[in-house]
């Protein structure tokens, strides 16, 4: 009995603190309860939970797992397990551990949440409509189900019912943060821009995402306000291709005030602002004092409101000249038409499967002659090289590219060695877009909103080409064009 009351005074003040985030007391509580009875599975999942907050998901999973052990039938294991698997690619296990939740309670509504994240991982979208539309059946007031669904619809080009179930998740919380951010998202790719950039600005609360975390920064949040004889903090958001589109907006704010301008960015990409009379910081360096912040991406709606049009490209991209000359010297034996290709983009990007292209589309390309092709692809994608019916045809210097501590270094001047970079979206696209250097940017038929809808060209890029699908999935079609067009800009 007395057991009893212990254990139940630990677990609500577990609870308080696991509410609360002070998560590491409540480890220490949950703890505590085990060690006077280990076959508890609710501390076992809620140590799981925590563990998967941290993102230590083998960790999450071996808690929820030991729930399991404990009661067979515990529903919610079930379904953080499915989500532990789904993280790590595992999704014949994630599916599995969703039915398994289903087979115990048919009307628990997030496993059917989760299988349709999973199906939308897989590429099976009606299978992924299907199981999201049968989570907000049985749990009407789903939030995460509505705008997973709104999500699905933009990726499949249909954007009024996206914009109608983003708006049900809001109607529903009109402070979720996801839905308007996604809603923004939404409207940017339809060029409705005033309503694109408000509803956009909610991403800078979505704390669970490193860049967003809360940095303790005093000042106010630029808004606009002259910024002649002051100082502003701008903090880089999102990936590397983001970071080299959206940093002309930085030199756009120099030439328009007398301000000093700090720049926290990824240490990696550094040595692209060297002597650009900008003070930069990176990770944990003390941020000086500043009189505003605001994050990079912002500052494109200020431009916007102000200006009433995009900013057009700047090319801030430096040089290393001996790099220059050690690439130019290496190439230069190569005396045909080179051509940079890029195929794949960071997996981490959930739509990472339907932006980047399989190597073996390139293949039509190889029986042009007069062209040598210069692999641009570092890390992933690189292992569909060995598969590559012409492996042996491509220039591939990843194991000597960008190899130290400076982003892009090498490719940079091999790129300013070529005379045409064909790639995917990714940061490649950006960098060499960036550069001026004539691009073509490959894109599935619904692409990211940056890129708008239909137009061949972008606003954002003067010496840059888009080449869409017209049939989701069909790449085919796209390098029909692509080796159309090479042997046409080439007259070969």
């Amino acid at each position: 009995m007395k057991n009893n009351f212990s254990i139940e005074n630990l677990f609500n003040q577990a609870i308080k603190n696991h509410q609360t985030s002070k998560y590491e007391q409540a480890i220490k509580l949950y703890k505590q309860i085990l060690a006077i009875n280990e076959n508890i599975a609710a501390v076992h999942n809620n140590i799981g939970l925590i563990y998967y907050s941290y993102k230590k998901f083998n960790l999450a999973l071996k808690f929820y797992k030991n729930a399991l052990k404990i009661d067979n039938k515990f529903i919610e294991a079930h379904n953080n397990i499915a989500i532990i698997y789904e993280k790590l690619e595992q999704f014949e296990n994630a599916i599995f551990h969703c039915q398994e939740a289903i087979k115990i309670n048919p009307e628990f509504s997030k496993p059917y949440n989760n299988l349709g994240s999973i199906y939308e991982e897989l590429g099976e979208f009606k299978k992924a409509v299907s199981a999201y539309k049968k989570s907000c059946e049985l749990q009407p007031d789903s939030i995460e189900a509505l705008n997973n669904l709104g999500s699905i619809y933009r990726y499949l080009g249909f954007y009024e019912k996206a914009i109608s179930y983003y708006n049900a998740a809001i109607k529903i919380d009109n402070n979720y943060i996801k839905a308007k951010k996604n809603l923004g998202l939404v409207h940017l790719l339809l060029s409705n821009f005033k309503k694109g950039f408000e509803e956009f600005e909610w991403r800078i609360l979505e704390k669970d995402k490193e860049e967003y975390r809360n940095l303790n920064i005093k000042s106010s949040l630029w808004k606009g306000e002259n910024l002649d004889g002051k100082t502003i903090l701008i903090l880089s958001e999102q990936g590397l291709g983001d970071v080299i589109q959206f940093s002309r907006y930085i030199f756009y704010i120099k030439k328009k005030y007398n301000v000093k301008i700090i720049f926290k960015t990824y240490k990696k990409l550094l040595h692209l602002f060297f002597n650009s009379k900008i003070d930069l910081i990176v990770g944990k360096d003390k941020i000086p004092n500043h009189d505003y912040h605001i994050y990079l991406m912002s500052l494109m709606k200020f431009h916007y409101f102000e200006e009433k049009k995009l900013l057009k490209e700047y090319d801030f991209i430096k040089s290393n000249y001996n790099l220059f000359l050690k690439w130019k010297k290496k190439l230069s034996k190569i005396k045909s038409i080179k051509i940079g290709i890029n195929w794949q983009g960071g997996k981490k990007f959930k739509a990472d499967k339907i932006r980047s292209i399989p190597l073996i589309y390139f293949e039509n390309l190889f029986d042009i002659k007069g062209i040598e092709f210069i692999s641009l692809q570092k890390d992933s994608g690189l292992q569909q090289l060995s598969n590559f019916k012409f492996k042996n045809k491509i220039h591939n210097f990843s194991s000597i590219v960008d190899n130290r501590n400076n982003a892009f270094e090498d490719t940079i001047e091999i790129i300013k060695n070529l005379d045409l970079v064909i790639t995917s979206c990714t940061s490649i696209a950006h960098l060499s877009s960036t550069m001026g250097k004539k691009t073509w940017i490959l894109l599935n038929l619904h692409s990211d909103w940056r890129w708008f809808l239909k137009s061949k060209n972008t606003v954002w890029y003067k010496n840059t080409e888009l080449i869409r699908q017209k049939k989701e999935g069909d790449w085919e079609e796209v390098f029909k064009i692509v080796k159309e067009k090479i042997i046409k800009d080439f007259n070969l």
